[in-house]
Order: structure tokens, then C-alpha cells, then sequence
């Protein structure tokens, strides 16, 4: 994302991956072929800019909604159930 410093932003990537691979693997009994997650939430929704000094922007990961990260593991995986159902025949 223009304007903010590209380690911060590695780092929020980094735990979104890590909740995303958890929703995965919670599917895998399921899914055992899937390879990807539906997650309702875009990356944006994962950080909030702080700046630091003038023209300096860095991200902090933050759990959408207010939720917890089990919760939010939870949601991730429902909603991927969701669209397997409709998109799966």
C-alpha cells in the first residue's frame, strides 16, 4: 500500500497470512484438497496507519471488527464453507 513503510507492512501481511493458514487448516478435514481461503475481510481491513514523523506511515495490525483471532479464524472458515457450497457442484 503506497505511503507506508514496506517492513511494517510485511509484518501485518505476515499475521494475516498466519490467520488465514489457521482457517486452512481448520478446513483441511473437511477440504483435504483445498489450497485457499474466502476471507471476507481485504488487507486494509487488517492495519491501522500511525505516523510516526512527517511523510512517515507505518502499518499496526489490528483484528477487524473488534473480533478476537479465534473468532475471526472461525468467520474465515464459515465463509469459505459458504462459498464452497454455492460455487461447488
Amino acid at each position: 500500500m503506497p505511503g507506508y513503510d514496506r517492513r511494517c507492512m510485511e509484518t501485518v501481511e505476515a499475521r494475516v497470512d498466519a490467520i488465514r493458514e489457521q482457517a486452512l487448516a481448520a478446513l483441511k478435514e473437511e477440504f483435504p484438497d483445498l489450497g485457499y481461503v474466502v476471507d471476507p475481510h481485504p488487507l486494509a481491513d487488517y492495519f491501522a496507519g500511525q505516523v510516526d514523523k512527517p511523510g512517515a506511515v507505518y502499518a499496526q495490525f489490528v483484528l477487524p471488527g473488534g473480533k478476537t483471532e479465534a473468532e475471526l479464524v472461525a468467520e474465515i472458515a464459515e465463509n469459505t464453507r459458504r462459498y464452497l457450497a454455492e460455487h461447488r457442484r
